[in-house]
């Protein structure tokens, strides 16, 4: 096991209101809060089960810390990293087969695994977004043979965002790297005991409602039947893992959310979608969806509309019809840093095929998310201009 090198050193972060002193994120001590909210809260790690921690070098710090906390409640904990410069040698050189070929020690690895925390990368997210697209996709080639076999043994897995916040992403996306930091740190740090109570109400309410509406103060009156379909709740605890689908043995920390799945046929109304919703690294913004008898009939957007007509344009099937609406659990979470679905109180439209259930076949997904919108079903209010209601 290696330090880090100079190469993948984070700067330090100064707390929002300058009262605190720096945040050494090249110190694994400065992550110590963090990392006892995911062992003990969110994956609930027992003695003598193990753990399995995968990092990107840029979080070694981190990842180092969740080794910690994990083996001193008695936990068997293996930590491997993988780094920019041999993913970057790799792929440059034409060799993409080899990072996504994976070998039977460690199929066995993750199989024997009660948990899995995942840091992931590369870190450099301009490099990464300048390579050549199926090269990239050869890369992770194991994908979804890797959730198959999680799922199957029951894996409880963590995917930490604090992963994707690199100075080279924040240049990218025109995001201010600190804030950006500091705010997917604080969001780590919240009750999930209290979001999986919140969300299981929440989970009864869409379970026998039949109507929803969705209104803002932009104009967005947008009408919808429920038609039944169990909702996901994934609230960041993961005491057990979900079987919503394979994928959902891993869940995003911060990134709580209910997922409901409508009646495809049924959306009548224009949604004012007043957050950006980006493509790469450029921001759709005042985008404007109108649906009629459950198809989008019209759009239009008054920043990169055609970033999204070419995206949609191009996709097949369902891509027309609402596949889910999200609705934000995450407390401390603030809007602006591409998060912004997970926010608590905010409500997302969902396109095409999200795989919760939704009974569109597409090839498409597209997030479209309201800050201030009020959500009722059938008589019950359950979000209100963007907050979220006890229910």
């Amino acid at each position: 096991m290696t330090e880090q090198s100079s190469s993948t050193l984070l700067p330090q972060v100064q707390a929002v209101d300058n009262s605190s002193p720096s945040l050494d994120l090249n110190d694994q001590k400065s992550y110590e809060k963090y990392a006892k909210k995911i062992v003990n809260d969110v994956l609930h790690l027992k003695a003598g089960e193990n753990l399995t921690i995968e990092a990107w070098e840029h979080q070694l710090p981190f990842a180092k810390e969740v080794r910690y906390q994990a083996r001193k409640l008695g936990a068997n904990v293996l930590l491997f990293v993988e780094d920019d410069e041999n993913y970057f040698r790799l792929l440059e050189e034409g060799k993409e087969a080899s990072l996504g070929q994976v070998g039977k020690h460690e199929w066995s690895l993750l199989e024997n695994s009660d948990a899995y925390v995942f840091f992931p990368g590369p870190a450099d997210a301009l490099r990464q977004s300048m390579s050549d697209a199926k090269r990239r996709s050869k890369s992770t080639a194991y994908n979804q043979e890797w959730y198959r076999r999680a799922s199957k043994a029951g894996v409880r897995g963590v995917r930490v965002r604090t992963s994707y916040v690199t100075p080279s992403r924040a240049n990218m996306m025109g995001f201010e790297y600190q804030k950006w930091m500091l705010n997917t740190l604080g969001a780590i740090d919240v009750d999930y005991a209290k979001i999986d109570r919140r969300g299981k109400r929440l989970v009864s309410l869409f379970r026998s409602g039949k109507n929803v509406k969705i209104e803002s103060p932009s104009g967005t009156e947008l009408q919808l039947k429920l038609r039944g379909a169990n909702p996901h709740l994934y609230s960041g605890t993961m005491s057990k893992a979900p079987t919503f689908n394979i994928y959902s043995s891993m869940t995003y920390i911060p990134g709580s959310e209910l997922d409901i799945v409508p009646d495809e046929k049924s959306a009548n109304g224009t949604v004012f979608v007043d957050r950006p919703s980006f493509s790469g690294s450029k921001a759709i913004e005042g985008l404007k969806l109108t649906f009629e008898k459950g198809r989008l009939k019209k759009y239009s957007a008054d920043k990169n509309e055609e970033l999204f007509r070419k995206s949609y344009e191009e996709a097949k099937g369902g891509k027309d019809r609402i596949g889910a609406i999200v609705l934000g659990l995450t407390p401390k979470l603030d809007y602006g840093f591409n998060m912004d679905f997970h926010v608590e109180g905010s409500v997302t439209i969902g396109l095409g095929s999200l795989g919760e259930g939704d009974r569109n076949k597409s090839d498409y997904q597209f997030l479209a998310t309201l800050s201030n919108a009020t959500l009722k079903i059938d008589d019950t209010k359950v979000i209100d201009k963007g907050r979220l209601l006890r229910v």
